[in-house]
């Protein structure tokens, strides 16, 4: 991350790099140059038991288990989107592709948030 010794209004500091600066263009919140490169990828996906779980690239086990496809999906964008860049992808019981969201497209259709999830 990049020191930011002085910021100006126009998503720059002086040495030219970019920031995330508050509403008033103060500079003063959330500075982050460029954020991070890797996008972090989470898969819904249904195991011979009918139970469907939730997984992230990089990790051998499922992150948790769920008894149906929506808890599953909406547990999984809820984590996706504590990351600067990720990905959910959420297949059906056949391994059909049913559903892809990313950080990229916030004005896609998401599932509604459950209440019941831990």
């Amino acid at each position: 991350m990049a020191h930011i010794s002085n910021t100006n209004n126009d998503g720059q500091n002086d040495n030219g790099d970019k920031y995330r600066g508050g509403q008033d263009g103060s500079g003063t919140r959330s500075i982050v140059a460029d954020g991070p490169k890797e996008i972090a990828k989470f898969t819904v996906r249904p195991e011979q038991s009918g139970k469907y779980n939730v997984c992230q690239d990089g990790f051998r086990t499922a992150i948790s288990q769920f008894d149906d496809i929506d808890t599953a999906e909406s547990y999984a964008l809820r984590l996706a989107e504590t990351h600067f860049r990720w990905v959910v992808e959420t297949y059906d019981e056949a391994g059909i592709l049913v559903g892809t969201y990313n950080s990229k497209d916030d004005s896609m259709p998401k599932p509604a948030a459950d209440s019941n999830l831990p």
